[in-house]
């Protein structure tokens, strides 16, 4: 998923984990959905943030295999980077 237009709507209109499940195309693993259940829950930063954050990690590590704990670490870093506002 490119950034456009349809990704922005996404980004404003799902909820995280309709995002999560869109990106997967519905085949989320285990961990994943823990980790942004967890995550999401938090509300650290603004849902659309976290659905684009969502997009990033999937576009960058989706199709490989990562440590369970990835994206929480980015998660992490973008909060404490503020790179929501």
């Amino acid at each position: 998923m490119g950034l456009n237009d349809e990704l922005i709507r996404y980004c404003k209109e799902l909820t995280p984990m309709e995002m999560l499940y869109r990106l997967t195309k519905g085949n989320i693993r285990g961990l994943d959905l823990i980790a942004v259940k967890n995550l999401s829950v938090k509300k650290r930063m603004p849902d659309d943030i976290f659905n684009l954050l969502l997009c990033y990690f999937y576009e960058e590590f989706g199709s490989t295999v990562y440590y369970r704990n990835d994206f929480g670490r980015v998660y992490l870093y973008w909060v404490r980077k503020k790179v929501y506002g």
